[in-house]
């Protein structure tokens, strides 16, 4: 008999499972995280999880935790979440993702195959689309080896459901951010004014993304958990506002409130990056989802974690 508040997080100490931890464990969740390094952001005030055990999956240890723990779902919050890594090494990256997703289905089926499955999956499986806002009923076509991946892995949930009857669910991440992530736009503006260089950043500035707040996407989850059908269906998880990078940047750069800063574009494209994102974010808001964090709010918690960072140094 599954516990109906007991979650496995895989990827708890990544960026959004951390998050995803902390929010769940604040609404009551008994939460077990898993992950291959102990390491909760120490510059953000986290809730860590009730039981930790520290496992670089695939590992048959797996099946002795889904045997004692019992846990009502599980959910696939790890794996590689770099485009251009996936590029540079599409093996690492196929083998943390699509071989990773697969032993855990597996197992569920083995062990516990009343267990719901949960997999936090990309906007990156659209690629760039031919319309927007994109539902998810749009077809997929990747541009990286890190979409094509994340396509890989909803193809296996969807397998698992239909003929083995696990009961699966996905959600399709936009651009998430917040405090914490050590990487991307915000991380790649704020390294570059503190290193006192000229703030350029790839492309022209007018290609697009729809930005959520962390925060958005855990909450964006445990609806889902408390209301999702889980008949692999598939929800687009953000905020449903295309925003440039120009303007993006022009936010944060006013948010530090430091220098006269001016933005540069190099034209120059990045492989794998899409042109133009915005969600239909419908079928969540359907659940009763709806935005918490807007973009100038979530971008002023961003600098200020970002400069208390540089405090702490």
């Amino acid at each position: 008999m599954t516990n109906s508040k007991c979650v496995i997080v895989l990827g708890s100490s990544g960026f959004i499972g951390s998050h995803l931890v902390s929010w769940l464990r604040s609404y009551g969740y008994y939460v077990v995280g898993i992950d291959m390094v102990d390491r909760v952001d120490s510059t953000i005030i986290l809730i860590k999880p009730d039981i930790f055990y520290q496992l670089v999956l695939p590992d048959q240890h797996f099946e002795d935790i889904l045997k004692e723990i019992k846990p009502d779902v599980v959910i696939n919050a790890s794996g590689p979440a770099s485009v251009a890594n996936s590029l540079l090494d599409p093996t690492a990256d196929f083998t943390g993702s699509v071989n990773l997703c697969f032993f855990v289905l597996e197992a569920l089926r083995k062990i516990l195959p009343e267990c719901r499955f949960l997999l936090l999956s990309s906007a990156a499986v659209y690629g760039n689309p031919s319309y927007l806002p994109v539902e998810e009923t749009a077809s997929s076509n990747p541009i990286s080896p890190y979409g094509y991946h994340k396509m890989m892995c909803e193809i296996l949930v969807r397998e698992y459901f239909n003929i083995y009857g696990i009961r699966t669910s996905t959600v399709r991440i936009f651009s998430a951010y917040g405090p914490g992530l050590r990487k991307q736009i915000l991380w790649d503006i704020y390294l570059k004014v503190i290193k006192n260089k000229q703030v350029e950043l790839f492309g022209t500035g007018k290609e697009t993304r729809d930005f959520i707040f962390v925060q958005d996407v855990a909450y964006a989850i445990q609806l889902i958990l408390e209301q999702g059908a889980f008949d692999a269906e598939i929800y687009n998880v953000a905020n449903g506002c295309e925003v440039s990078i120009e303007e993006l940047g022009r936010l944060f750069l006013s948010s530090l409130k430091v220098g006269n800063w001016k933005l540069a574009f190099s034209s120059v494209t990045k492989p794998g990056d899409p042109k133009r994102w915005c969600a239909d974010i419908g079928k969540i808001k359907s659940l009763g989802y709806s935005p918490q964090v807007g973009l100038e709010n979530g971008i002023l918690q961003y600098v200020k974690w970002a400069q208390a960072l540089k405090e702490s140094k």
